[in-house]
């Protein structure tokens, strides 16, 4: 599958493959692809840093509304972080940023 082909490599290259910390035996790259609805990792260029950017994009339900979901990875050395979060444009703070991620996380764990 080509899509599936382009996405490992996209994540392999980047190392979109870790975890956080609070579940370190899933990764993004699970997690996401559980949640969301027509998952997509695709390379974004650079920061202003030089930092390579990944873009994952996909759909879910978001307080009750189907939603489209765009969220950045920055990658540096040996790591990486979200920097961003979109929900249908809108950017989410860090206390919605890190409630969404725990969801993600916490869903592929109670399925798993």
């Amino acid at each position: 599958d080509n899509v599936q082909e382009r996405r490992n490599q996209v994540l392999r290259a980047h190392r979109a493959v870790g975890s956080p910390n609070k579940y370190p035996n899933i990764t993004y790259e699970k997690a996401f692809d559980n949640f969301f609805q027509n998952p997509e990792w695709k390379s974004a260029g650079k920061d202003d840093e030089g930092n390579k950017l990944v873009k994952f994009t996909g759909n879910c339900t978001y307080f009750d509304e189907y939603s489209s979901a765009v969220i950045t990875f920055t990658l540096y050395d040996d790591t990486f972080t979200v920097s961003s979060i979109k929900m249908n444009g809108q950017e989410l703070g860090v206390i919605l940023t890190n409630a969404l991620i725990d969801r993600v996380f916490d869903e592929y764990d109670q399925s798993y």
